[in-house]
């Protein structure tokens, strides 16, 4: 093997290294909100690296027998480098490239934007015709650079391939005790983002939400409730722990510090008492559904059954073939593969929340819904999912509210198919609400449904949604029979607890 040769093996594996720059930082970076790299997906992942060397390699050969070699290097090169210093830069602004491109477009306005992409396109052909063979020998260069990182992630990813295994991910069996408790049953549905204002007060007229306003209409409706944080990271450790939170660090993978109200002394929260433990402890069979936060890892010994997606881009799949896999990875690449993947996560939990609240074993089902929190994933007018960034509109949380009350209608459904739908007290609330800067309405939904109610009440008072810890345990316990126990019982209670807390983590 000649030197030349070596040289450009080196290059094209180091642009080929390059290109899944995205899917080895979401495995290799050990954060709080990724599952462990897997075997299956570090294989994928080197597989895939791999492949795309060979292609690269076959078409720079082609291109040098048909004599425009330079020209092609310059255009993968260039885009390469191009490429990952436009991640660089969305990274530090924490914003994607669809969340980007629909900010220009209504900035700009559509035309204005696709005419703005395609002069920017030509002034970078101009740049390559002008000066192709000095661009190309420079890129190789920087490629040359990063070449080590070759061997460095791949050795990363075989250590972490073989200390994870291919146990399954997406769900954790914990604790399987019987039921012994002779009380309800709960399922506490909490939406992300969803906002009591858009929804209910400044509700725009070509919104219809028959399933919500059909909930309303036999349940416990709260006109003021507000949730203990600003922020899922605050609002979500408040709800479960029944305790307020005042600051949050992110400190290692499936690690948050957490620190209440009037202590001093943070704590990681898979130590801390739940709601969960607390109906272990009563007999009560739980079992999670969620997304963004490591439910399984957090609560699993204390839970029936568990499944979670994680907020990156590559999404857990219920297959486990490595081409499966290798295919998702490839997908991840495109900036536009967000809407992709928070759809395919969304379907997953639908699947999952509906086998759990058709199980009559399970007692407590809490499910952490994707929705409605950007990104649209859903049509109203055309009641169909979209993935296509193209056909989001402006007001993309007006889609995904109709997506909430699609959510509803579908469980509903199943429920009833399933005869647990008039014995479940279901809880309907948010973590927070729409974060719009100027506009921000810190209520939130709380729809109170108890098991066989049929007659409606608006509950008018001020209260902490903290207090849905306390709650539901008193459900469970069989301590509240009835729509007025549930009301004096917030009235009780609603005083104890202050206004909507602003947590803060401690690594800003």
């Amino acid at each position: 093997m000649t030197r030349e040769t070596i040289r450009e093996t080196l290059v094209t594996l180091s642009m080929a290294n390059l290109c899944f720059l995205p899917v080895w930082d979401t495995l290799l970076s050990g954060s709080f909100f990724v599952p462990s790299c897997s075997t299956r997906d570090c294989a994928a992942v080197v597989l895939n690296v791999l492949l795309l060397a060979a292609l690269l390699t076959a078409a720079r050969r082609l291109a040098v027998r048909y004599r425009w070699a330079s020209y092609l290097d310059a255009c993968l090169r260039g885009f390469v480098t191009l490429a990952i210093a436009a991640m660089a830069v969305l990274t530090c602004f924490r914003v994607s490239a669809a969340a980007l491109t629909l900010r220009l477009a209504n900035l700009l306005g559509g035309t204005v934007a696709v005419y703005f992409g395609v002069a920017m396109l030509a002034l970078a052909a101009l740049v390559l015709v002008a000066s192709h063979r000095r661009l190309a020998a420079g890129l190789q260069t920087v490629l040359l650079i990063f070449a080590p990182l070759v061997p460095i992630t791949f050795f990363q990813a075989a250590w972490l391939g073989l200390r994870s295994g291919n146990g399954a991910r997406a769900d954790v069996l914990g604790f399987g005790g019987p039921n012994t408790s002779s009380a309800g049953r709960v399922l506490w549905l909490l939406f992300d983002e969803w906002d009591q204002r858009t929804t209910f007060v400044q509700r725009p007229a070509a919104l219809k939400l028959p399933e919500i306003d059909r909930l309303v209409a036999q349940a416990i409706y709260c006109t003021d409730a507000y949730p203990p944080g600003n922020e899922t990271l605050s609002s979500i450790p408040s709800l479960l722990s029944g305790r307020q939170v005042s600051q949050y660090a992110v400190a290692r993978p499936h690690q948050l510090l957490i620190t209440f109200a009037h202590d001093f002394q943070p704590a990681d929260w898979r130590t801390l008492p739940s709601i969960f433990d607390k109906a272990r402890q009563a007999g009560v069979p739980a079992a999670v559904v969620g997304w963004y936060i490591p439910y399984c890892e957090l609560f699993g010994r204390s839970l029936a059954s568990c499944s979670w997606q994680p907020w990156p881009t590559l999404p857990i799949r219920r297959r486990s073939e490595t081409a499966g896999i290798m295919l998702d990875q490839v997908r991840s690449l495109s900036p536009w593969s967000r809407p992709f993947f928070h759809l395919a996560k969304y379907q997953l939990l639908l699947a999952d929340a509906k086998e759990a609240a058709a199980s009559p074993r399970l007692r407590l089902i809490f499910v952490h819904w994707p929705v409605p929190h950007f990104p649209a994933i859903y049509d109203r007018a055309r009641k169909e999912f979209t993935t296509f960034p193209v056909r989001i509109p402006q007001d993309w949380y007006l889609e995904n509210l109709a997506l909430v009350d699609r959510t509803l209608g579908d469980l509903r459904t199943t429920m009833q198919s399933a005869g647990t739908w008039e014995n479940t007290t279901i809880l309907v609330t948010s973590d927070h609400s729409l974060r719009v800067p100027g506009k921000q309405d810190h209520r939130v939904p709380f729809i109170l449904k108890m098991a066989g109610q049929q007659v409606p009440l608006v509950y008018s008072r001020s209260f902490n949604t903290i207090i849905t810890h306390e709650l539901l345990l008193a459900l469970l316990q069989g301590q509240l029979a009835g729509v007025d126990d549930v009301s004096a019982w917030i009235d009780h209670h609603r005083s104890l607890v202050g206004p909507p807390n602003s947590a803060r983590s401690s690594s800003e």
